[in-house]
Formats: structure tokens, sequence, C-alpha cells
């Protein structure tokens, strides 16, 4: 960092020369009952990247007095500095609490400097420590030699405390307009959901047109109902399908459903890219981060679940089964633990299909079928069973445009939101700026 034109009253000084800067401790082994039973908070550094909070206040991890002897024991208000992997992450402790040895404190100041002042000046100096430091690698580590070596802008301390208000204020100013975009940006959500609910109890088309569905398909005696053959009364979601009037079948009975394999391979440098569920990205499709399999494993597993562009696969395992997307890419990839629907466009567009998948009603038909323990899973035979619209492709169309046309507008409205947020971070950086330049008071 290069700072120009500082004020006669200011002093540009090593962060070494005004405190004493010490590293926190780890007890070895980590996790030996010797040390980490007790009530004293332990931090790491994943208890501080859960927010931006100034101040940390809780741990995943205890220790006991024995413990804090082999760590790093500091009484609540001091002040922390993370050194490795997400470095240069300022905090206040907001309780007596040991540090892991992922961060530095700051002690003994032979200079009056207002704690505050030097928490800003290290949100500051972040982007600027992490790209010197970096060279190449994928993890920044800073020791305390670097950490002592920081370059400091000091005012007299009557000055620094009102740099401290001014940035406050302004930061202040500045979060809350960030609190409202985050808002919308989960209004907007909860609108696309609104959307998806609309389009699959059949209101959707009847908003557009002013009346009720063409060429609907009333649901008979003998044809499948969404809700359990034998229940008395159906739920509030139930009532929607069956006032829509739509056909609803098993996906099997329409469409090819199948499974990718659930065996492992041996990974290759080189061959045929291997897929999982890892490759379905808030409902996206994302052909990359896969391992490699031989041409022979492919083959053999391409026999099973033969997927191919405009497809959909769909999660079966974990907290994120039932997560669908279609395929948009024509490489030649096999499968691992996902669902394969094999979409067939003369009877079900795939579209019309992954937006019911993703829609709140969808969600919650597949999920109810769900079965397993602590890792929960859906079945091949609970996807073929999986009861879904089926009606004439020209109300498909319909659906899928009149769905389309919404999520465009809120996409836009969301690109906008995702613009103004990035220029509040951009305005936060020029308030430091301005702040260690002197030019803020």
């Amino acid at each position: 960092m290069v700072y120009n034109n500082l004020s006669p009253n200011w002093s540009l000084v090593k962060l070494g020369d005004v405190c004493e800067i010490v590293r926190g401790g780890s007890p070895r082994p980590m996790g030996d009952p010797k040390y980490f039973v007790g009530d004293i908070p332990f931090i790491k550094i994943s208890d501080i990247t859960k927010d931006n909070s100034k101040y940390v206040s809780d741990a995943k991890t205890r220790v006991n007095e024995a413990g804090s002897k082999k760590s790093r024991l500091l009484p609540k208000g001091s002040l922390i500095l993370s050194n490795s992997g997400s470095v240069c992450i300022p905090k206040f402790l907001a309780v007596n609490a040991c540090i892991h040895d992922g961060f530095v404190s700051f002690n003994n100041f032979k200079t009056k400097v207002e704690l505050n002042f030097l928490f800003h000046y290290f949100n500051y100096i972040r982007p600027f420590i992490i790209q010197k430091h970096k060279q190449g690698i994928t993890q920044v580590n800073l020791n305390i030699s670097i950490v002592s070596d920081f370059d400091i802008p000091l005012p007299p301390f009557s000055e620094q405390k009102k740099i401290v208000e001014k940035i406050e204020k302004l930061f202040t100013e500045l979060d809350s307009g960030v609190t409202s975009l985050k808002k919308a940006k989960e209004q907007i959500k909860l609108y696309r959901q609104s959307v998806l609910s609309a389009a699959f109890s059949g209101q959707l088309l009847q908003q557009i047109s002013g009346k009720h569905l063409r060429d609907r398909q009333v649901v008979g005696k003998n044809q499948h109902l969404p809700y359990k053959q034998g229940v008395k009364k159906a739920t509030e979601t139930e009532e929607i399908f069956m006032k829509a009037g739509w056909k609803w079948v098993k996906l099997g009975e329409v469409i090819e459903v199948k499974d990718g394999t659930h065996d492992t391979p041996k990974y290759k440098d080189e061959g045929i890219p291997f897929l999982t569920q890892k490759n379905i990205k808030n409902g996206k499709f994302v052909f990359g981060n896969y391992k490699l399999i031989s041409e022979e494993d492919h083959n053999k597993f391409y026999k099973r679940s033969n997927v191919v562009f405009n497809d959909i696969i769909i999660s079966m395992i974990g907290a994120n089964r039932g997560m669908s997307t279609i395929v948009k890419t024509k490489e030649i990839f096999s499968i691992k633990n996902v669902g394969l629907i094999k979409t067939d466009e003369k009877k079900i567009l795939s579209k019309f299909l992954d937006y019911f998948f993703k829609s709140e009603i969808g969600q919650k038909s597949i999920l109810s079928k769900s079965k397993g323990g602590a890792q929960q899973f859906i079945g091949l035979t609970e996807l073929r069973n999986w009861l879904v619209p089926y009606l004439p492709i020209t109300q498909q169309i319909k659906t899928v445009e009149k769905i389309e046309k919404r999520f465009l507008e809120t996409d836009n409205i969301e690109k906008a939101i995702d613009e103004s947020l990035s220029k509040a971070e951009m305005l936060r950086q020029s308030i430091l700026k301005q702040a260690f330049e002197g030019r803020l008071v």
C-alpha cells in the first residue's frame, strides 16, 4: 500500500512498532478430551465466516482450563485477526475466549490506537493483502512477521475517534440499504414460487385468458389422484390439483425413468466425464468439476442410463434430493446417484416438467416419499411413481411461456439488485479509502 500526501499530523508506522502481535494456539491433538471439554469458547476460522458481524461471541468447540493454557485465552473486547484460510478478517471478542493458531491478537500498545480504527483499517487493506501475498497459491497465510510489517497511517487519537464515528455513521446508512436489497431478493424467490404454484394449479392460464381452462381432462374415479388412495380428505394442495381438473399420471407411465450407477469406478487422468448431483447447482446444469472414467466403464454405465441433451437429471440423495435440471450439453458423459428422466417433447415438454419439479407442489410431492434415516434418499420406484400433471401440449406451451415471461421480469429486477449490491460494496471501500487517506473528516 502506498499512502501519499498524508496530513502533517499523521504518521506512517509499522503495525509491529505500535503494539505486540501474538499468535493464538491450538491444543494437540485436536479433539483430545483432555483439552476439548469445558465451557470456554475456542474460536476457529469457521466461527468467523458465518456472518458479517463485527463481533464473535460463540464457537462450536469448547476447551477446559487445561486447553486454555495450550491456546491463548483473551478477554472480552480483544481484537483478533485471521491469518490463515480466510485471511485478514478482523473481529472483536464479545466474550472471554481462546483463539485458534489461525489468528493473531494485539496487545501492549505503545501508542494510543482506537481499536475500531484498527478494525476498519484491516477491512480496508484486506483486498490488497490477499492480492499481494497470494502469489499463485490457493491459500494465503499471514505470519506474525508479515502482519508486523503492515504500514498503518496513524492520525492523533482524537482524530481516530472522529474518523471511526464518521465511518460507522455512513456504514449504518449503507447497511440499511443493503438489508432492503437483500429482502427484495428474498421476495423475488417467493414470487417465483408463487408463479409456479399458480402454473401447476391451472390458475396461471386462467389469469391470462380470464376463462376456465379449455380441453380440461376431468379426474375420474379410476384415475390417479395426487394423494394416497384411501385417504378420506384431500389436503389443501391436493384440492388445488383436483380443482384444476388436470389428469395426473405416474411419471414412469408416460416417459422412461432411470437412474445412474451407484458404483464408484476407478478414476482416470483422461477419459469420459462422470457427473453426480454436485453438477446440479441452484437448479442449473453445470458441466464441470467432474471426475474422469475409462471408456469401458462409461459404456457399461451408459447402457443403464443413456443421458443425452435435453434430458432431465434429478438428485436422489441427501439434503439436496429432489433438485432437477435440464441437460444442456451434447457432450458424452455418465452419471452416478442421480435420476434420469428421458424426456419426450411430444408427450411432456422438458421445461414444463422441470418447472413442475422445482415448484413447491412438486417438491412436497416427491420429498414426502423419501426413505432412509440420517441420509435420506428418493428411490427409483418413487421417481417412477411421482404424480405429475399431464395435459395437452398446447397448454404446456402456454404455461411455460407465461412462467418464463414472469421469470424474465424478475431476472431483470434481480440483476439490478445485484448491481446495486456490488456498487454498495464499492462505496464501502471508497469510504474506507477516504478515511485512511485523511479525506473523510
